[in-house]
């Protein structure tokens, strides 16, 4: 289709978008990464799904068609992927956006969208667009990578925004990633305890597969204290000692020194024949390591 005539056919929206949560993660999608000018809004990504969703939530909020393109990875260089780009043809719609490139979004979300502070479901839409644009989570099976979620964002004002956001939707332990290759020397902001990670995947949830699978790990388990990881191994402990003197699996179970603790057979069977141990549990290792260090 001619751009011309593209632009023809958008220029008819007058309307625009008011505030909801379906446009509260737009402006956070966008804010983490957008590509447009003066006279369309747009977005590019390796994640089809990611620009599949911004795809179908803009025509709704926007009232607009989309149009799409997808560029092929070279064959020369396969570790490369294709990179998807979605965007909506409006002068009037790009005005009223303004402009959220990295070092301007915070001044454009405080001066012409300040509604995405006036409640919390809004500010989690926003963190939630923004971390399916540009943000990361850690899988909490693979042992040798750090619990974490991140946000990744080069721009040091950036960063302190995202943290007072994340702030003020009750998440702790917040931190502003350094990295000396980026010229504000930052990265992003980052969440590495369990506990928070937890909290974070319980309100966000992400159109991208991976992302996805890997908050609900997290969602699965509870935020377990330091005494009951304790009360685990003292139990666990006890078990291998037991086991030790000839002892089933079903004469442990009943055992008095067992039954106090309340474990199902179950687990105690696991413990005993599949050498399962607490400590590899993804829900108990962020405690065992901090037990560790200190």
């Amino acid at each position: 289709m001619p751009k011309n005539l593209e632009i023809e056919q958008v220029e008819i929206k007058k309307e625009m978008p008011q505030p909801s949560e379906d446009f509260a993660w737009i402006l956070g999608f966008l804010c983490g990464g957008q590509s447009g000018n003066r006279k369309r809004i747009a977005s590019r990504d390796s994640s089809f799904e990611a620009m599949e969703k911004f795809r179908l939530m803009g025509e709704t909020v926007f009232g607009l068609p989309a149009f799409s393109k997808t560029y092929e990875k070279s064959l020369e260089d396969p570790k490369k992927s294709d990179i998807h780009e979605v965007k909506f043809y409006s002068t009037d719609l790009v005005k009223f956006i303004g402009d959220l490139r990295k070092k301007h979004w915070v001044s454009t979300i405080i001066s012409s969208h300040i509604w995405v502070y006036s409640e919390p479901r809004y500010q989690w839409l926003f963190l939630s667009g923004f971390f399916d644009k540009s943000g990361y989570v850690s899988n909490p099976l693979n042992e040798k990578h750090r619990y974490r979620v991140e946000l990744n964002n080069s721009i040091f004002v950036g960063c302190q925004e995202l943290k007072k956001m994340m702030n003020d939707v009750g998440l702790r332990g917040i931190q502003i990633k350094p990295d000396k290759r980026k010229s504000e020397g930052v990265a992003g902001v980052g969440l590495y305890r369990w506990g928070e990670i937890r909290n974070f995947a319980l309100s966000v949830s992400s159109s991208v597969g991976e992302k996805e699978e890997r908050l609900d790990i997290y969602r699965q388990h509870e935020k377990y204290t330091v005494e009951e990881f304790q009360l685990r191994m003292e139990a666990y402990q006890k078990v291998l000692a037991l086991r030790k003197t000839g002892l089933s699996a079903k004469d442990i179970f009943y055992h008095s020194d067992i039954v106090p603790y309340g474990f199902s057979f179950t687990r105690i069977d696991k413990w005993v024949y599949a050498g399962t141990n607490p400590r590899r549990h993804p829900a108990f290792q962020y405690l065992s390591v901090e037990m560790d260090s200190s």
